[in-house]
C-alpha cells in the first residue's frame, strides 16, 4: 500500500498547478465544468500544457462535458488507481506473450 500512496503522492506533487486551476474557478463537476480558456484565462496554454491536460483526461482525473472541463477528485484522491490500471495492462500483456511464445511453433 505504500507504494501506491507514493505515486499518488507523486502525482500530486507534479501537476498539483493544474488541480488547483481547475479547484480556484470551481470546476469540479459536470454542472460547473468550464473551457480551457475559462480555467487558465491569462495564460495562453502551450504545448505541453495542453498535453499534460491531455494525460490528465486520459487518467481520468479531468472529465469532459461537451467542450467544458472538471476535475475529478473522487479519483484523484483514490490512491493507486493509475498504478493499479498499468500493472493490470502490463501483467495481461506479459501472459499474451508467454501464450504466444508457448504456441509459436503452431502460429507459424
Amino acid at each position: 500500500m505504500a507504494s501506491k500512496n507514493g505515486y499518488n503522492e507523486l502525482m500530486n506533487e507534479a501537476f498539483e498547478s493544474y488541480y488547483e486551476a481547475f479547484r480556484k474557478h470551481g470546476a469540479l463537476s459536470k454542472e460547473t465544468a468550464l473551457t480551457l480558456d475559462e480555467i487558465f484565462p491569462a495564460v495562453e496554454l502551450s504545448f505541453s500544457d495542453k498535453e499534460i491536460i491531455r494525460k490528465l483526461k486520459n487518467y481520468g482525473f479531468i472529465k469532459k462535458a461537451g467542450n467544458k472541463y472538471y476535475l475529478d477528485e473522487e479519483k484523484l484522491n483514490k490512491p493507486g488507481g493509475i498504478l493499479a490500471q498499468k500493472l493490470l495492462l502490463l501483467f495481461i500483456c506479459a501472459v499474451f506473450v508467454m501464450v504466444y511464445v508457448m504456441f509459436a511453433d503452431k502460429f507459424i
